[in-house]
């Protein structure tokens, strides 16, 4: 399966004159990061998408709540093999702020993801 391939925020990539695709693991991620930065309610055609992290932006964090939220979210991508064990952590830093690690399993090559 291929996606266009587009970094949430940003233009559209292209590739000699045509929108530029992207599968595998990459893939993933940019669904990921869609995903946990979509503000739920926005996405009119599924209500419930979205982690809505953006709008946590200056609010007291609540670790617990927050990696809830995300696992949640991350479980319901096609390309996350739910079967094995998904981490998601909040770290705090008091320089750099909050900062997540989710740590999974790719379903097409069964290899295991980090992803700060």
């Amino acid at each position: 399966m291929s996606s266009i391939n587009h970094i949430f925020g940003g233009d559209l990539i292209l590739s000699d004159r045509s929108v530029s695709l992207v599968s595998g693991i990459e893939e993933t991620k940019q669904r990921l990061l869609r995903r946990l930065l979509t503000i739920a309610g926005e996405y009119i055609w599924q209500l419930d998408y979205g982690a809505g992290l953006p709008k946590l932006v200056g609010e007291i964090v609540d670790k617990e709540g927050l990696e809830a939220i995300i696992r949640q979210q991350i479980i319901n991508d096609p390309g996350i093999d739910v079967t094995k064990p998904l981490k998601v952590k909040i770290v705090s830093s008091q320089v750099d702020g909050n900062f997540c690690e989710i740590k999974f399993f790719d379903k097409e090559n069964n290899n295991q993801i980090i992803i700060i």
